[in-house]
Formats: structure tokens, sequence, C-alpha cells
């Protein structure tokens, strides 16, 4: 499972690619490019986007079905995870400061 983590306001086109994912699935290749020109207004090839696919499948991000693509539900709960984990750290981190 890779550590790739959105950054909201980013353009990646991995991190479009995530966005769509979370509002529909799923979504075919072709459905996808054609979201990421007329939603995103990115200025991108079919082929780079089927790219961006591959890699987001190989690294445990999206799963491919005979549907389409769709995110992976275990990415998303690590993903969760992890933000609970530093909101948690941070809440920590300033009682200290508080305290002291």
């Amino acid at each position: 499972m890779t550590n790739f983590f959105p950054i909201p306001g980013s353009s990646s086109t991995k991190e479009k690619i995530i966005e769509l994912l979370s509002e529909k699935w799923p979504l075919t290749a072709k459905k996808i490019y054609r979201n990421l020109l007329r939603n995103y207004r990115l200025s991108i090839t079919y082929q780079a986007t089927h790219k961006a696919l591959k890699e987001l499948a190989e690294n445990g991000i999206l799963e491919k079905r005979k549907e389409g693509y769709l995110l992976n539900k275990e990415w998303v709960t690590k993903l969760g995870d992890f933000s609970e984990k530093i909101k948690d750290e941070l809440a920590h981190v300033n009682k200290i400061r508080e305290i002291q």
C-alpha cells in the first residue's frame, strides 16, 4: 500500500481521479477521461489518464472491476486512520503546550 495522500486544492491528475471516484463510481477509463476534460478542465491525453489509473491500481488506491474503477475500501480506511492519528497527535501536543 502506498503512502499517497491527496492534497486539497492540488491539480495532480491522480488526485483529481481520486476526487472524481469519491463522488461517482464505478467509472470506466473513458468516462474518467471525459470527466477530467469536462469537469476539471485538465489538458490530458487518454494515454496519460490510463497510465495514472494503472499506477493508482498498482498502488492499491483503486480497484479495477468489470464495471470500471473505484476507490479501494482498504486504502480509504487507512487514509481515515492516518488522519485520525494526526488529529489525535495534534490535540495531544496542543494540550501539552497549554499546560506549560
